[in-house]
């Protein structure tokens, strides 16, 4: 019915929005429908995107804030299309005090009144471990039909869910403490269950662990940009933010209209200077040496990773 995702670590914002795109070009069921995502910067802000039809591919693509991307707290929760608003219910958050997701039903009224991840939030602020915090909610709400996971504004993690929800024989379940991260994962009716949990865990470890990396930087690329070859690696050459022409690796040999991949950690300059990689190869449609589409869009925001670090996995394109 839902997946819920928490993480803590460098660029978590990132990280869960890409391992979510992974799995849903992979799974099937509950996946690639709403998306709320809230996230807290170092500064102690909170930060949202959301969504109710595509899941994190189309919110990647549509455009997220940069500091919810590079922000080390974030928690997301995701199911099929045009749930209830507001989408923020599914992942309560407060400044310096933490983020709360969960699965199925997180949102739903507890025993005491409050909806159970508000209990929880409440429970943070209060001074409870986020474990305790979570299961003191779902000791109290046998019968709730919710997981929880709490995160605390240090990044320790609280996962758990409901006696009732346990009986459910397609549940995902995966909570890690590494060295500088944390994260935890909640999920049902999304297939191949069992193996879920440890893929979602194996695409955010290096993500999260990553110290050198840096939050991804984007560009904007527009309709009617020049097109042209070259022999080596794609480039696309920007300005101010902006990118001015794009050489594709791909050899279209003359004709009038192509459309090809932008290829492989293109190269991103500024003054004839490398600055980054793209982290995606979105799709091109080429008419008379000028770009007609990106994606089937005019426009299109290309995140990239500085050129001071390895390109990184490209996400959900």
């Amino acid at each position: 019915m839902t997946i819920g995702i928490a993480a803590a670590g460098h660029c978590a914002g990132t990280a869960i929005l890409e391992t979510l795109a992974r799995i849903e070009a992979v799974a099937h069921g509950a996946v690639g429908g709403f998306i709320s995502v809230a996230a807290m910067t170092a500064e102690e802000e909170i930060f949202r995107a959301e969504g109710q039809r595509g899941g994190a591919r189309a919110l990647l693509r549509s455009g997220v804030p940069r500091q919810l991307l590079a922000a080390p707290l974030a928690v997301l929760m995701s199911s099929g299309p045009d749930r209830p608003a507001p989408l923020s219910q599914f992942t309560p958050a407060r400044a310096g005090v933490g983020l709360v997701t969960g699965h199925r039903f997180p949102n739903t009224r507890g025993v005491d009144g409050p909806p159970l991840s508000h209990t929880a939030l409440q429970a943070l602020e209060n001074g409870q471990a986020p474990q305790d915090a979570v299961d003191k909610v779902l000791q109290h709400n046998p019968r709730a039909d919710a997981g929880l996971i709490a995160l605390s504004r240090s990044g320790e993690i609280g996962i758990g869910n409901a006696a009732l929800v346990r009986r459910h024989g397609d549940l995902g379940q995966i909570v890690e403490r590494g060295s500088g991260y944390s994260l935890a994962v909640l999920h049902n009716s999304i297939h191949p269950h069992a193996v879920l949990g440890q893929l979602a865990r194996d695409l955010l470890v290096p993500r999260l662990a990553a110290p050198r990396a840096r939050a991804p930087r984007s560009i904007e690329i527009v309709a009617g940009l020049p097109v042209t070859e070259t022999a080596s690696r794609s480039v696309v050459e920007v300005q101010d933010g902006k990118a001015t022409a794009i050489r594709l690796a791909t050899a279209f040999h003359g004709d009038a209209c192509w459309s090809a991949g932008l290829g492989p950690d293109a190269e991103i300059l500024s003054g004839g200077r490398l600055i980054g990689h793209a982290r995606c190869d979105p799709f091109l449609l080429i008419e008379d040496g000028k770009l007609a589409s990106i994606d089937g869009k005019s426009a299109f925001a290309l995140l990239y990773d500085g050129a001071s670090r390895q390109p990184a996995p490209c996400g959900a394109a």
